[in-house]
């Protein structure tokens, strides 16, 4: 016989879990029962309910007092209640939380328990990306699958649909899934993290050749990040350059996409206006760069703070610009523009507000190497120097050839529109989620009055129009 024990809070959906729990085991041809504890029932109050599973019928009715597997639904109650009581010495424990065993004080514990057998998910998280509410039985369910090989996904989904209908077990079974694939390392992970450091983590899954770097406020986190991440030898093959200035910055990423490289840098304000000169040369060699832009004033008066000035005086430079609403989102959007940018031989700005997004802490998922992969092939330039070859790029034209560097820049833009939303739904199908395209209307089909935004400030916008 196994036997569980669901501990949480009135209105978490602990019982409903039992319930899930014991319907998947029924629909796998096994003996099953599950009951709550009984006592007062209160929103927020302790609860706790109970699931056995055997091969032949059960006769015991007394409440599960020696669990061979705890559910955890909410963490808060780790240090109010001895949760680990009467547990079997070798058995599972699944303990809903994004904060590692560590964080949540299990240090001591994990000295004599089995690492391989306890285990965290956000489950909360999940059941809020997938449900909408942070009810988070039915992830948990789909992480103890995992955890414990126990039940079949597809006996979970059955139960669910036979507790729920319709749009709402869909719901909940996609909870189950992303829990299911995130304990079996099949999906992306859930982070608190910097905006900067985010960034830095997408940038590194897309396999950059050459970093250049220099720092300016507040792009600086992320180069940062990323020299760690080379140091580290976390992105390989890559070199990461420490230049003077930022001109130098963009020149040696010029360089180095000529020669064949995938290239990145990042800068900001007066550094993009000192970098002017290689904006125009970088656009008119065709050359797929990737620039991150922390969105800051230009001055004077000096400012450090967020404003769209330095990347709008690059409005006409020949480069596609990308503006994030979130930090998933300025995540996400650099994967999308290495690929947009390799596909149409163009480079690619990704502005992201200064500090309002590079220095806030909120929730992003990160992927996975495999998925990032899958999503963008290896650079595989349309130009490439080569000393066995030689080659003169951008050299004095005419008037008339001049025209038609122009023209052509103007013609990729006008492909870029039609690009863009194909990726983004690409990337929704790689990734599951609606991220990056070229506009998202917001209750704007009756409206007398739209105002069109790019940036956080259209969450903002949101949040006002209720």
């Amino acid at each position: 016989m196994f036997q569980v024990r669901i501990h949480g809070r009135g209105g978490q959906g602990v019982v409903t879990a039992a319930e899930m729990l014991s319907i998947a085991a029924f629909v796998e041809g096994k003996h099953s029962q599950a009951f709550p504890s009984f006592g007062s029932e209160r929103m927020g109050a302790p609860v706790m309910a109970f699931c056995r599973i055997d091969t032949k019928e059960i006769r015991l009715r007394e409440p599960v007092l020696t669990p061979d597997a705890l559910i955890i639904q909410d963490p808060g109650l780790l240090h109010q209640v001895n949760l680990f009581e009467g547990l079997a010495e070798h058995g599972y424990i699944l303990i809903n939380s994004n904060h590692s065993l560590s964080e949540l004080g299990l240090d001591t514990f994990l000295q004599t328990h089995p690492g391989e057998r306890i285990s965290v998910i956000p489950a909360s998280e999940l059941a809020l990306k997938h449900v909408g509410r942070p009810l988070p039985n039915a992830a948990l369910l789909g992480g103890f699958a995992a955890l414990t090989g126990l039940i079949q996904m597809e006996s979970l989904q059955a139960a669910i649909r036979q507790k729920f209908s319709g749009k709402i077990a869909e719901q909940n079974i996609a909870a189950a899934n992303a829990a299911f694939a995130l304990m079996q390392g099949e999906a992306t992970m859930l982070k608190q993290i910097e905006g900067s450091q985010a960034i830095a983590e997408a940038i590194g899954l897309c396999r950059p050749e050459v970093i250049c770097a220099y720092p300016i406020t507040p792009q600086t986190h992320i180069v940062e990040g990323l020299g760690q991440m080379v140091d580290r030898g976390e992105i390989q093959p890559c070199e990461f350059i420490n230049v003077e200035s930022e001109f130098a910055a963009l020149s040696v990423a010029i360089g180095a996409s000529a020669a064949g490289a995938r290239s990145y840098t990042a800068t900001a304000s007066q550094g993009l206006l000192f970098m002017a000169e290689a904006v125009y040369n970088a656009s008119g060699l065709g050359l797929p760069i990737v620039m991150t832009i922390g969105n800051r004033a230009i001055g004077a008066p000096i400012n450090i703070w967020n404003d769209h000035q330095d990347s709008l005086s690059m409005r006409d430079s020949g480069w596609i610009q990308l503006y994030a609403e979130t930090n998933q989102e300025a995540a996400d959007l650099h994967i999308q523009a290495f690929r947009l940018a390799e596909e149409l031989s163009v480079p690619v700005m990704v502005c992201v507000d200064g500090f309002i997004l590079t220095h806030a802490y909120e929730r992003v998922d990160i992927p996975e190497q495999a998925q990032v992969d899958a999503y963008l092939p290896p650079f595989e330039p349309r130009q490439l120097l080569d000393p066995i070859n030689p080659v003169t790029i951008g050299a004095m034209v005419g008037p008339e050839a001049f025209m038609e560097v122009r023209y052509l820049a103007h013609y990729k833009q006008m492909q870029a529109l039609g690009l863009i939303p194909e990726l983004a739904e690409a990337f929704q199908e790689q990734f599951g989620r609606d991220s990056g395209g070229l506009i998202k209307p917001y209750r704007s089909e009756d409206a007398d009055t739209i105002v069109v935004a790019l940036g956080s400030v259209n969450g903002t916008s949101q949040g006002c129009g209720g």
